[in-house]
């Protein structure tokens, strides 16, 4: 199936809602890294979770594409790049597999959204998350798209105080 094409408008409005989860992704990082947060275990937890939540919701937008049945209403980073900027934010963006590594996507999905048995497999040296290198591998995603998309999605995007970090 075709996906359908969205205008500038929508675009526009929508990458008000990419740069929210990018704001979040960062807030939640900065937060997590404080260390008056890791000597309360239940406020850590917390902000590992927005994190991973804005992290999954990024990863979709950044590596989910046309032709691996996004829904047709999922906002991807290929609805904003012309196949020529899409090819250079690839090029420049961490790759899929070094997401994964830390990021994978099951256990993400199964921790997250979901009480499974699961989670009974987890030690806690297993249940680490390896926030910084998520972090470090998103930034770079995150920054490669800014760098690629139109100048007017940048500037509506840039009016959020944490993205100039990224551009």
């Amino acid at each position: 199936m075709t996906r359908k094409i969205r205008s500038k408008k929508n675009l526009l409005k929508s990458s008000r809602h990419i740069a929210y989860e990018i704001q979040m992704l960062h807030q939640a990082y900065v937060t997590y890294s404080t260390p008056r947060i890791n000597k309360n275990v239940l406020l850590r937890s917390a902000f590992i979770e927005v994190f991973l939540l804005h992290c999954r919701i990024l990863y979709d937008f950044f590596y989910r594409r046309k032709g691996k049945n996004p829904i047709d209403d999922d906002v991807i980073v290929e609805d904003f790049l012309s196949n020529k900027e899409f090819i250079n934010f690839k090029k420049h963006r961490s790759l899929k597999g070094e997401i994964d590594k830390y990021f994978p996507l099951k256990r993400a999905n199964k921790e997250l959204a979901h009480l499974s048995y699961y989670r009974l497999a987890k030690t806690p040296k297993t249940k680490q998350w390896q926030i910084s290198k998520i972090y470090k591998n998103m930034s770079k995603t995150i920054s490669s798209f800014l760098k690629n998309t139109d100048s007017d999605t940048r500037k509506e995007m840039l009016k959020l105080k944490y993205l100039n970090l990224f551009n």
